[in-house]
């Protein structure tokens, strides 16, 4: 029975599933309690542990990677759900099932049977919070769903993660280890890594490692040892080409067929499922929009290590040959002197530009690409920033924009009609 004074809201469309869901206001945390959550897994018959599950971490990579495991899994057979963060074009990317963005009506249905169980809950009293409500959704959207499994990106680190309620998955993947979000997984990356290996579980099914070396890597392997699990590593298979250039693709997509090859029945062609993890794409990473004669590039990156591995793929593709000029802004919470550092050997120009509410002052971040002898302006909007960026662009030229997912609303006006952000995997 709802306390006095609360009801249960009214959710007829995705409009009132967006307003329940940002209702709940209490700060983003990757704490390990979690009271209110576990009680509504209780309470809604752990929908956690309906479906056999694939959980997905990673400093960098967890994304495409989910993305990839989602289409192989396809490819095989199999209907499917996935579970991504953040959604970058569409509040319904973060629940895939089966090709399509989840249906609103299973999304309606998901939200009105939390919001049952939440009617005693005042939203903006509670420990209980919005990634929270999210990750309870796709609980109840896989579960309605009836699909035979799960792709479960993390939210941040893992072993607290909001996910990491699932029972032993199928497989557990870690993509990668670098430093990143130091104020919720530590300074150092051996913290990092203690963060990533706690989505390894007693009855795991198989440890995916992907382009981890050292310490992080040794850490894993003790954890799967420990438990006496099959491991699966990166570091022993001949990476896959892929649509999505960059050679940490490459290296994701071979894990993902290796994985995949461990925990599918023998009878599935298994060439057919590296061709769909080959052909995966995903909104944000290496993202090709046009854009009149210029080419827009639009990649999430956000940390260091994503924008080294940018700047790589950047000169491999367009070094000497075009012109790639940058807009790029960056949330509070990361490092954009560092991001500028890497990212500046495969530029020509940059606009540093601001994220509403959420941006960090583009003074320092300007300052990095100016000793690295760019050409910088700042243009505080973004969408601002873009056109900017635009006209002053040659033909054939590069208009990279980076930084942040933030930034996806910036590019909106230029994706082609009809368009749609589910994963989806290139025909051949």
């Amino acid at each position: 029975m709802a306390m006095a004074g609360l009801r249960t809201p009214v959710i007829e469309s995705v409009a009132d599933v967006r307003r329940f869901i940002f209702s709940f206001t209490a700060a983003a945390t990757n704490r390990h309690v979690r009271l209110t959550f576990k009680k509504l897994l209780v309470a809604l018959d752990h929908p956690e542990a309906a479906v056999k599950a694939i959980h997905i971490t990673g400093t960098n990579g967890k994304g495409s990677t989910t993305a990839m495991l989602y289409n192989g899994l396809r490819a095989a057979g199999l209907r499917v759900a996935a579970y991504l963060s953040p959604d970058v074009f569409d509040f319904r990317e973060r629940w895939q099932v089966n090709g399509e963005l989840v249906q609103d009506d299973i999304l309606i249905g998901a939200a009105r049977e939390l919001a049952v169980k939440t009617a005693h809950i005042n939203p903006a009293a509670t420990d209980l919070t919005e990634f929270e409500v999210k990750t309870l959704l796709a609980f109840l959207i896989a579960r309605r769903s009836n699909v035979d499994y799960h792709c479960i990106e993390v939210g941040i680190g893992g072993k607290f993660d909001a996910t990491n309620v699932i029972p032993a998955p199928a497989a557990a993947i870690i993509t990668s280890i670098g430093a990143d979000h130091a104020d919720v997984l530590g300074d150092s990356i051996r913290d990092v890594a203690y963060h990533k290996v706690g989505i390894v579980k007693a009855g795991t099914g198989v440890v995916g490692i992907g382009q981890i070396t050292g310490e992080p890597r040794d850490i894993i392997l003790e954890r799967a040892n420990h438990l006496e699990l099959p491991v699966v590593d990166a570091a022993a298979l001949e990476p896959i080409p892929t649509v999505l250039p960059g050679h940490p693709m490459a290296i994701n997509a071979a894990l993902v067929v290796a994985v995949l090859r461990e925990i599918l029945p023998t009878d599935v062609d298994i060439n057919t499922v590296r061709s769909a993890v080959a052909r995966t794409v995903i909104p944000g990473r290496m993202q090709v929009i046009s854009a009149n004669d210029k080419v827009l590039l639009f990649d999430g990156a956000h940390n260091v290590a994503a924008a080294a591995n940018l700047a790589t793929t950047i000169l491999q593709l367009y070094g000497g040959k075009h012109n790639v000029h940058a807009v790029v802004a960056h949330t509070g919470t990361h490092d954009g002197v560092g991001f500028a550092a890497a990212l500046a050997p495969a530029l020509s120009s940059v606009i540093v530009t601001v994220i509403p509410e959420r941006g960090q002052c583009p003074d320092a971040v300007e300052d990095a690409y100016l000793r690295a002898g760019l050409p910088v302006a700042v243009v505080d909007d973004p969408k601002d920033a873009l056109q900017h960026a635009i006209d002053g662009a040659g033909a054939g030229d590069i208009i990279l924009v980076t930084g942040s997912f933030y930034l996806a609303e910036a590019t909106r006006m230029y994706l082609p009609l009809g368009w749609t952000p589910a994963i989806s995997s290139l025909s051949a």
